[in-house]
């Protein structure tokens, strides 16, 4: 059978420092909140880093978005990396206290839909997903996310959903891991989950998901095509459920975090990014198709 992937090649970095390097006092110790969707590949990213700035001290905890966001707002941590920007009252509070508060995106991923492996649905559309959300699908499922307050509620609400109404028949597993093993014990289950979280680590099998539950494949109503959120249709935008990841920074003077928002965008930063099948912002791209006969 003749058929066709997408490879991806790293190229040369188009990337330029993250923040200004103004002549401050260094602060070599920094409080981060990071969304606990990409714990996985945070670390990564800090297992390297460490290892290339020993003086500076970072104080990481994984929480959902929505506790990231208060962290920043209520000064428990200068620095935190979530899915959304701030919105204008966010904004609107730094100002206020005559703050700066810089941000940029650094990557982007899909959020994976997942089924237990006898489950019958593993291509469905956008109309259909949302039959299942508001609870209006020809068969019942028991919809599992994180938590509440997490990023990809938040992106299914808004991306899928808009107005309506999230289904009754929701199960909060605590975190990522946990969503993962509950569709893997229950037939009746479909969870929503961080990339990272469906790759196949046993490293027989480059870019391949777990054997554990089953990937959606989702339609894309521009293409006529079904697809699973590898990292070459992240690039690509066809897989239909995308979202970026951003910094947001609160740092008032040069110091860990700076180190560490420069890391990420940069290099070694993104090739980590990379390896963990998100899509880095910050490297020229360079995707090539091709041709693969099996028998």
């Amino acid at each position: 059978m003749k058929g066709s992937i997408l490879l991806l090649a790293l190229s040369s970095i188009l990337f330029f420092a993250c923040t200004d390097d103004e002549a401050h006092k260094r602060v070599n110790k920094i409080t981060i909140s990071v969304d606990e969707t990409y714990q996985p590949v945070f670390e990564q990213l800090l297992k390297v880093f460490k290892s290339s700035y020993p003086l500076d001290t970072l104080m990481v905890s994984y929480k959902s978005e929505q506790e990231c966001i208060e962290d920043l707002l209520h000064h428990r941590s200068n620095l935190i990396f979530v899915t959304r920007q701030l919105d204008e009252k966010e904004k609107a509070y730094f100002k206020q206290k005559e703050l700066r508060i810089s941000s940029l995106h650094v990557a982007k991923d899909g959020i994976a839909m997942i089924i237990n492996k006898q489950a019958p649905d593993s291509f469905l559309n956008k109309d259909q997903i949302r039959s299942i959300l508001t609870n209006k699908y020809t068969r019942p499922y028991t919809i599992v996310f994180d938590n509440a307050g997490s990023s990809t509620v938040r992106y299914i609400q808004d991306s899928i959903l808009k107005n309506e109404g999230i289904s009754p028949q929701v199960y909060a597993a605590k975190s990522n891991a946990a969503v993962v093993d509950y569709v893997a014990s229950n037939p009746k289950a479909i969870g929503f989950v961080g990339l990272d979280y469906v790759q196949d680590t046993s490293g027989m099998q480059d870019n391949s998901f777990t054997k554990s539950v089953q990937v959606v494949s989702i339609y894309n109503d521009s293409t006529k095509e079904f697809y699973q959120p590898f990292q070459a249709y992240i690039a690509l935008k066809v897989y239909p459920l995308v979202r970026k990841l951003y910094f947001i920074n609160s740092e008032q003077k040069v110091g860990a975090g700076t180190d560490f928002i420069n890391f990420v965008c940069k290099e070694r930063g993104q090739l980590i990014f990379a390896h963990a099948h998100m899509f880095p912002l910050h490297m020229e791209i360079i995707i090539r198709e091709t041709n693969l006969n099996t028998h």
